[in-house]
């Protein structure tokens, strides 16, 4: 409407005016209100009761004594109120918040106005009242939110980077103006400007991992070093995540690295989430998140190296490992149980741990469990039972010994065991061999003591026997049974020998002798009058051995007797023998170098299992009338001779025995051809033994051969006797000594005494007991000659030629 048509309306009554005012007042939206300057409502309208909790004004007044002291909920906001009124005529947009008369609450603004009388105090307040409870709760619930994020972004463990994207998104909605389609080839195409935007990281916050990632204090010191920090990797990252966005991802992730402030290393894990709109990304910030993966990957490697160690352990050991679930099924096993037990650890794995490792009793051969479930209920390592063996996939059985360790989770429970086997049948066997060499030496003292002292009773029996044989008239009366006693005598020399050979001292006169002729006429020799025959396989080249003739004679001779013995309906018995090299690491016991091997089989029944360990212990024997000495003897040559010998047997189908001898590194000496023994001798003899009877038999048995004898009982008299005759022009031709006189100077050191006093001295060394390695070396020890007790007649007259015989 115009001025001019205003002017030419009529004026408007003041009725009239009051009524328009009236009718606005009460439509109104906003709460309207007139109130004195203590708080009574003067006038309000219906909004304002509304916006108070009341239906109605009249009910807004009903209440209204009671509740002026208490509208404003913070009394200091009213006051704040009125301060604001005293320091001027109006009051805007002032909020507070007001209680309802139910016990709610809500804010309102007020925009309020004051009359004031004519000296300027307040007459009258008329205000406008809005009611912006949801805008604060609005605005209350965004700052809740935005104190959470703050609170998370602060103290997450995830180093996160706040970065202004709004050049980023700039710059691509310019590409996208310009017509770019292939952000990827834009970037081949413009490499420098590529390089600037993906190293163009305008960082604008951290958290305090971020600052902890990277070893710095504050934002700042982040954005100084900022170009450092980030690696060629990291913004190789950068314009990936840009080529991603480019194409419409929301997630850009990978694996990256970053270089703290101190120079370390840092390998992190880059999320990058982008909000998008269709294809166009909607951001302003964007948050770049760091998991720290440095410790992580360390372990890694420390577990990847931990792992390869085990694996190179497990490998190199010589010993059998396999794990073993709860079940019982095999999870794993190493190279050497797969060779211990024939299965490969392909086809071991997930087999019953019984299948795989077939346990049996040595002893009682019942089949043995892997004590898997034993130690995980027990919770400690559990031995495999003793003297256990395992029959592998091919048949072949083994000695072992292990133990079951169990294994448990972080939580205790049982996961399985493990189970670890090692091959001890080489080491059982030289056990045993040790046993057996242990006992042979017990057996062997006592034998050799026995032997000792029956050695000389029989040489005090022998040689009477063989006197009276002398004796012409004796002879002619009781021939026949002085001859059926000497060889009964003889018997028990023999007996007396075997038991020598394995004692302590029966140490052999080893010389280099033809083995391939000692072999076949000892075989040849035992197998007379039998049903048995011999094969040899005895090789040309064959080289000297390095032992005793008469004790290796015996070897063969007792192995090949045993032989016949094993096969009384007839058989043959094949000889065997070779040159061999044996490496300085061969499994058997013996130094490297050159041996010969013999082998004896027989077809005979076999030696039992559980015979066969015991074979060569002194006494144990399975015939009727055995002694038990006969392979005890064996052994014991062939161990005095630093050789080795074994034996291979199945139950019903033959034995084989294998012996190792060394070689000798000289050719044999041919035999020397001597005259009869009994032939009359002449020279003066000096006879020493501490034995009575033996001293009165010998000198008169040297009596009968010719010989002039002087007899003493100790080493000192026969020193003394020796240089008297030696003064008065009367020598001694030869000196006959026992090794041994109880009490007294014995042989050896009796006879060093006499080469003092006459280095051509020649001696003869005797012995009951050869202990003493004199009888054995005699030479070594200054002796020209030996004769064990007892003495057979031919033996001693031979060895006293000789002796006198020589210059």
């Amino acid at each position: 409407m115009t001025p001019e048509q205003n002017a030419s309306m009529p004026p408007s009554s003041p009725r009239e005016s009051e009524d328009r005012y009236r009718m606005l007042f009460e439509r109104a939206v906003e709460g309207i209100y007139v109130s004195t300057p203590d708080g009574h409502f003067l006038d309000l309208n219906p909004a304002m009761a509304r916006i108070l909790g009341c239906g109605s004004v009249e009910e807004f007044r009903a209440q209204l004594p009671e509740r002026l002291q208490h509208l404003y909920v913070s009394p200091t906001r009213r006051a704040e109120f009125f301060a604001q009124l005293g320091a001027g005529d109006r009051v805007t947009d002032f909020e507070s918040e007001v209680r309802r008369p139910d016990g709610s609450t809500v804010w309102i603004r007020e925009n309020v106005r004051v009359e004031r009388d004519e000296q300027g105090g307040m007459l009258r307040l008329q205000g406008f009242v809005s009611d912006v409870t949801a805008r604060r709760k609005a605005e209350g619930a965004l700052r809740a939110s935005e104190d959470r994020y703050r609170q998370l972004f602060e103290q997450s463990p995830v180093a996160i980077f706040e970065i202004d994207s709004r050049e980023t998104v700039a710059w691509l909605q310019r590409l996208r103006a310009a017509g770019e389609r292939d952000l990827a080839a834009w970037f081949a195409r413009e490499p420098a400007e590529a390089a600037r935007m993906a190293g163009h990281i305008p960082v604008v916050g951290v958290n305090q991992a971020a600052l902890q990632l990277l070893g710095a204090r504050s934002l700042t010191e982040v954005l100084e070093n900022l170009p450092r920090c980030f690696t060629t990797e990291a913004y190789e990252m950068r314009r990936l995540a840009l080529l991603a966005v480019w194409n419409g991802q929301r997630v850009v992730e990978g694996e990256t690295r970053v270089v703290a402030l101190d120079g370390s290393v840092r390998t992190v894990y880059q999320r990058w989430w982008v909000p998008l709109d269709g294809d166009r990304p909607m951001f302003e910030r964007t948050q770049l998140a760091f998991i720290d993966l440095t410790g992580t990957k360390s372990a890694e490697s420390a577990l990847a190296a931990e792992r390869e160690r085990l694996d190179v352990t497990l490998r190199a050991m010589t010993e059998s490992v396999l794990t073993i679930d709860s079940a019982g099924v095999v999870k794993f096993m190493n190279a050497a149980a797969g060779a211990l037990t024939g299965w490969s650890p392909v086809e071991a794995v997930g087999k019953p741990v019984d299948e795989v490792c077939s346990l049996t009793d040595e002893k009682s051969n019942r089949r043995l469990v892997a004590p898997v479930a034993t130690a995980v209920a027990a919770g400690r390592p559990v031995d495999l039972p003793p003297r256990a063996l395992l029959r592998s996939r091919e048949g072949s059985v083994r000695r072992i010994e292990g133990r079951c360790a169990p294994m448990r989770d972080p939580a205790g429970r049982g996961l399985g065991a493990v189970l670890v086997m090692r091959d001890v049948t080489d080491r059982a066997r030289f056990e045993a061999e040790i046993l057996r060499a242990s006992k042979l030496e017990s057996v062997g003292l006592l034998a050799g003591g026995i032997a000792h002292d029956f050695n000389n009773l029989l040489a005090i029996v022998m040689g009477n026997l063989t006197l009276a044989l002398l004796d012409e008239k004796t002879a002619e009366s009781g021939g026949r049974w002085l001859r059926e006693a000497e060889r009964g005598t003889t018997r028990a020399r023999e007996l007396t020998q075997q038991l020598l050979t394995f004692a302590k001292g029966g140490e052999p006169v080893r010389s280099a002798i033809l083995l391939s002729e000692l072999v076949r006429e000892a075989a040849e020799f035992a197998l007379h009058g039998t049903a048995v025959r011999c094969e040899f396989d005895l090789a040309d080249d064959v080289k000297p051995a390095d032992a005793d003739k008469a004790q290796i004679g015996q070897v063969v001779q007792n192995l090949v007797i045993n032989a016949v013995q094993a096969m009384p309906q007839g058989g043959v018995i094949r000889l065997a023998l070779r040159n061999e090299s044996v490496r300085q690491d061969t499994t058997l016991p013996l130094t490297g170098g050159q041996y010969l091997r013999l082998e004896i089989t027989d077809q005979g029944a076999g030696i039992a299992p559980e015979n066969l360990p015991r074979i060569f212990e002194p006494f144990f024997t399975t015939k009727e009338l055995g002694t038990g000495l006969g392979l005890a003897t064996v052994y014991s040559i062939v161990q005095k001779h630093r050789g080795h010998i074994t034996v291979e047997s199945e139950f019903g189908r033959g034995a084989t025995f294998r012996i190792w001898l060394p070689a000798a590194g000289t050719p044999p000496v041919s035999a020397v051809v001597t005259n009869s023994p009994f032939e009359r001798m002449r020279g003066r003899v000096l006879f020493m033994d501490d034995e009575e009877p033996i001293r009165a038999m010998t000198r008169s048995l040297l009596e009968r051969l010719g010989l002039e004898v002087t007899v003493t009982a100790n080493g000192q008299e026969a020193v003394q006797n020796f240089a008297h005759a030696r003064a008065s022009g009367q020598p001694f031709d030869v000196v006959i000594m026992d090794i041994t006189v109880p009490g007294g100077m014995g042989g050896a050191m009796a006879m060093a005494e006499i080469l003092k006093l006459d280095p051509d001295a020649r001696g003869i060394v005797s012995s009951g007991y050869s202990s003493d390695p004199v009888l054995a070396n005699h030479r070594a020890h200054g002796f020209r000659g030996s004769v064990p007790k007892p003495y057979r007649v031919t033996d001693f007259a031979r060895t006293l030629r000789e002796v006198l015989a020589e210059k």
